[in-house]
């Protein structure tokens, strides 16, 4: 006869607040996972997708810097050729 063993769900809420130990207290996976009574790999788990997800989202705002960096030099380039263009026409 087996035992089937129920998975614990946590709430984003009760995940926060134990990742939030971690990153901005200073506490340990373990210290945290003792205090809460639940298993260290959870934790630990739960603050490397943290960390994944926050450095997901740093590469994506570089990513749209970068991008209006090169928008914006393309429209100065477009300017000057404009204003080359109306001096060699004589219109400017």
């Amino acid at each position: 006869m087996s035992t089937k063993r129920n998975r614990q769900n946590y709430t984003k809420e009760f995940i926060y607040d134990a990742v939030n130990l971690v990153t901005e207290q200073g506490y340990g996976c373990n210290e945290v996972a003792r205090r809460l009574s639940i298993n260290r790999s959870n934790v630990t788990r739960w603050v490397r997708e943290h960390r994944q997800d926050a450095e997901q989202a740093a590469n994506g705002r570089r990513a749209a810097r970068a991008m209006r960096d090169h928008i914006e030099n393309v429209g100065r380039s477009l300017t000057g050729l404009e204003k080359a263009y109306r001096r060699q026409k004589g219109l400017g």
